[in-house]
């Protein structure tokens, strides 16, 4: 037996997936750890996110309270984010 599809019907039985909604703020959070030795590890990463607030609040979660790290959140331009694709709260390590 022949049915009408939901295409045919004016329903739409697949939902088509949202594209991505990438941000067009960004920090770049440099992170300095204390070693016992004196000296300091260096780590950074990219974030999308909208204040510099939230970008030190999210990366310095990563590590333990214990450890004394600072944090230095720097925006980045318009030109430094194009290609980077970023969602809001996503992060990666920055080279």
């Amino acid at each position: 037996m022949w049915q009408v599809s939901s295409l045919e019907s004016g329903q739409s039985g697949a939902h088509i997936a949202a594209m991505p909604q990438y941000v067009d703020v960004a920090f770049v959070v440099l992170v300095h750890i204390p070693l016992d030795n004196g000296g300091t590890q260096r780590e950074s990463y990219v974030i999308g996110c909208a204040t510099r607030e939230e970008a030190e609040a999210t990366i310095g979660d990563l590590y333990p309270p214990e450890r004394n790290i600072k944090l230095f959140a720097s925006p980045l331009t318009a030109t430094e984010m194009e290609g980077l694709k970023l969602m809001a709260g996503e992060f990666r390590p920055w080279q």
